[in-house]
């Protein structure tokens, strides 16, 4: 019971994290937390 967090780290240093079906990217360059929708 709850959600799963996956944390993946791409060349870009950048810090992706998967939450239910929302995906958070965090820059750690701009500090920026952008939000985005599931492609599917």
């Amino acid at each position: 019971m709850g959600d799963k967090i996956i944390i993946f780290i791409s060349h870009d240093m950048r810090v992706i994290k998967y939450i239910s079906d929302e995906v958070l990217i965090l820059d750690k360059e701009s500090k920026k937390i952008v939000k985005e929708e599931k492609f599917n």
